[in-house]
C-alpha cells in the first residue's frame, strides 16, 4: 500500500474519532464515560493504520477537550489517555487472530482498551484529582470506566466489526 493511501487512512480514522468524541462530548468526557469513538478499535484490529489513526484521534480529541474546558485532566489526560489508547491499539492488533468465542469476534482485541483504560485511568485520576491512591475510589472508577469502555469497544465495536470487517479489510489493507 502506498504512503499517501496509508496517511489518508490514518487521517480519516483520526477525523472520525475526533468528530464522534466532540459530537458526543457529554458521553465522552464525563466521570461515567462511554466514548463511542473507542469503538474504532476495530480499525486497529484490521490494520496498523488503525493504531495510528486511533492514537492521533485520541490525542486531538483530548487536547481540544482540555482546551475547551470539557476534558478535566489537562496535560495528564492528553499524555496518558493517548498513551493508554496507543498501547491498547497495539495489543489489539497483536491479538487480532485470537478468537475465543464461536462468534468469530476478536474478543481479546476488543477488550484491550477496556482493560487498559479501566486499570490506567483511575491511576491518572488519583494523581490529578485525589493526590493520593484511595483503594475504594480506585475500584469505583475502575468499574465505571470498565462498563463505559465495554459498551463502546465490545458491544458497539463488536457489532460494527461483524458488519464491517470485510469492508475494513478491503479499504485499510489494499
Amino acid at each position: 500500500m502506498n504512503r499517501i493511501k496509508r496517511m489518508t487512512n490514518i487521517a480519516m480514522i483520526a477525523a472520525v474519532y475526533f468528530v464522534l468524541g466532540m459530537a458526543l462530548q457529554n458521553l465522552s468526557f464525563n466521570v461515567v464515560q462511554i466514548r463511542v469513538a473507542e469503538a474504532l478499535i476495530i480499525s486497529a484490529i484490521v490494520s496498523k493504520d488503525g493504531i495510528y489513526g486511533i492514537t492521533v484521534g485520541c490525542l486531538i480529541t483530548n487536547a481540544i477537550g482540555v482546551a475547551l474546558g470539557i476534558g478535566g485532566f489537562g496535560v495528564l489526560d492528553i499524555i496518558f489517555g493517548t498513551l493508554i489508547t496507543f498501547i491498547a491499539s497495539v495489543l489489539a492488533y497483536g491479538l487480532r487472530n485470537h478468537r475465543i468465542t464461536k462468534l468469530k469476534i476478536p474478543f481479546a482485541s476488543l477488550m484491550m482498551p477496556v482493560l487498559l483504560n479501566a486499570i490506567g485511568l483511575p491511576i491518572v485520576f488519583a494523581v490529578a484529582y485525589h493526590q493520593a491512591f484511595i483503594f475504594n475510589v480506585y475500584v469505583l472508577e475502575f468499574v465505571s470506566i470498565f462498563i463505559g469502555q465495554f459498551v463502546s469497544c465490545v458491544v458497539i465495536g463488536g457489532v460494527l466489526y461483524t458488519k464491517l470487517e470485510g469492508n475494513l479489510q478491503k479499504y485499510l489493507n489494499h
